[in-house]
């Protein structure tokens, strides 16, 4: 053995004295330097592009919600328009409903006024069966009931009729 009080493992390994191993051991770890380097590289890709999708993703969910905020915009002014037109449709009819109001009165004028001449002639018509003959009062509400009739005829033609106020007495 050698005289050296080191021992093998503690032999001192230059450069000079082995240039081939110092050069291996070099290029080992430029290569796990640049593995990792390389690895390092592919998770800030990673990131990078994760960042990226993650902006992508927002932007896309912002285009939504304004494209949807625009949609629900405009099926607002759809709304309002079909509110502003019902409305003016609603008008309309209760303008025309008033007008029926003259012309339901009207009618029920003249079914009161049909109504009374045809209670009156069975009311003659009764009289007639027993005594054989009208009576000049029988007559007389036959007349009545007749004129009443034709003035109820005559209101329904009249456009500018007014009802008359109903007796509480006379019904």
């Amino acid at each position: 053995m050698s005289n050296s009080p080191l021992t093998a493992d503690k032999k001192p390994i230059g450069a000079r004295r082995f240039p081939l191993v110092h050069k291996l051991i070099q290029f080992a770890d430029l290569r796990r330097y640049y593995a990792e380097m390389r690895e390092a590289l592919k998770s800030a890709n990673r990131q990078t592009g994760s960042y990226k999708g993650w902006v992508t993703r927002w932007k896309n969910k912002a285009e939504g919600l304004e494209l949807e905020r625009k949609r629900l915009a405009l099926e607002v002014e759809s709304h309002v328009h079909e509110k502003k037109v019902l409305s003016e449709q609603l008008r309309s009819i209760s303008e025309d409903y008033q007008a029926m109001g003259m012309v339901m009165a009207k009618l029920e004028h003249f079914e009161n006024a049909v109504n009374d001449l045809r209670r009156m002639k069975l009311v003659a018509d009764e009289q007639s069966i027993f005594t054989g003959y009208w009576s000049a009062n029988a007559q007389k509400d036959l007349r009545l009931g007749v004129d009443n009739l034709l003035e109820a005829v005559d209101e329904v033609m009249d456009d500018e009729w007014v009802a008359p106020e109903k007796n509480i007495a006379s019904t």
